[in-house]
């Protein structure tokens, strides 16, 4: 407090600075999650869920492995696919893109219904298709995909209690789920899947993360290169200020015995003030506006970024601050005396 009572300037030159590093940050973090929000919007649909699913194999399918997979919180949609002996492949889907919803509510209508490819009953002639050995009533057609033609692989829909009655092996699992979760948490997901005794393998998790990184990681570091340049020179242009303002104090000070480590920490200690009350007014910021705009940056994240960008002020510009009170004394009093 000493040091700022010494140093006193008008009002406005501390609200300029902590202006212009508020300027820096938000626009470090508008930028990030513009470029950020633009991948994103890649992988999730109108409804802000992640259209990316999570895969795994299941070595048994039985009803107590289809009743804790159906009971999965958060899951928006699913589809289980396994392959038989006398078809190609058996897929099961919940409510979703695939199956209208008069063809799902007629398969939960009849357990022993099964759904086949636009154009098969005229191809076949068949009302009926037996699947490992059970008889399964033609209920509809999906007319919403490929049509059937003869001899192209058969692609046929039965409910999912039917198909978890059905004891296939090798059953291949996808889940769609609701919100933007991370690798983490679906990495979760299986864990307590596994803690149930059910036996998976071949897991492919999506990781949002690290697929940015690989596909936009040029856009980011372009991005991010010509917004620390433009801070790196706000902090210069505010050093050079505050020094310039300091130089002939600081002087005279040395001559009474400050020290060039204790004079250098001064100048920093003055600049982190000032970027640290910056971060303040930035996470209000983000709070009020930037969290509305996406959900892909979390509070910690921007916690960090904030507590980084403050120790790097810092260290420069102490590191600047020594360099220039590196001068010899006497030259520093000759310079600043007649200003």
């Amino acid at each position: 407090m000493r040091y700022f009572q010494i140093f006193s300037r008008p009002l406005y030159v501390p609200i300029l600075i902590i202006l212009s590093f508020i300027l820096s940050f938000s626009l470090l973090l508008f930028f990030s999650n513009a470029e950020i929000s633009g991948y994103a919007a890649r992988v999730v649909d109108g409804k802000g869920d992640y259209v990316l699913p999570l895969r795994f194999t299941l070595s048994d399918m039985d009803e107590k492995a289809g009743k804790v997979l159906l009971d999965i919180p958060g899951v928006r949609n699913f589809q289980w696919s396994a392959s038989t002996e006398g078809e190609e492949g058996i897929t099961v889907l919940s409510q979703n893109s695939y199956l209208s919803t008069d063809l799902l509510k007629k398969l939960e209508e009849n357990p022993k219904g099964v759904i086949v490819p636009a154009g098969y009953q005229r191809v076949t002639g068949k009302d009926r298709l037996m699947i490992e050995g059970q008889e399964f009533l033609i209920i509809g057609e999906d007319d919403q995909n490929i049509s059937y033609e003869k001899g192209r692989p058969l692609r046929v829909y039965i409910s999912p209690a039917s198909f978890s009655k059905m004891g296939f092996s090798q059953v291949f699992v996808q889940l769609f789920l609701e919100g933007f979760p991370s690798s983490q948490e679906m990495g979760k997901i299986v864990e307590a899947l596994q803690s149930q005794g059910m036996s998976i393998g071949e897991i492919a998790v999506p990781d949002f993360e690290n697929d940015l990184m690989v596909k936009q990681k040029g856009a980011l570091l372009l991005y991010l290169m010509v917004l620390f340049i433009f801070i790196g020179l706000n902090i210069l242009a505010l050093f050079n200020y505050v020094l310039s303002t300091r130089q002939r104090g600081l002087s005279i000070l040395r001559t009474f015995g400050l020290s060039q480590r204790k004079g250098s920490s001064l100048i920093a200690w003055e600049m982190m003030t000032y970027s640290a009350v910056a971060s303040v007014f930035v996470l209000i910021l983000f709070f009020l506006v930037l969290h509305r705009l996406s959900h892909y940056f979390l509070f910690t994240d921007v916690l960090v970024f904030l507590l980084l960008a403050n120790a790097v002020i810092w260290l420069a510009t102490k590191i600047m601050a020594s360099i220039l009170l590196s001068k010899p004394l006497g030259s520093l009093i000759k310079e600043n005396w007649n200003e």
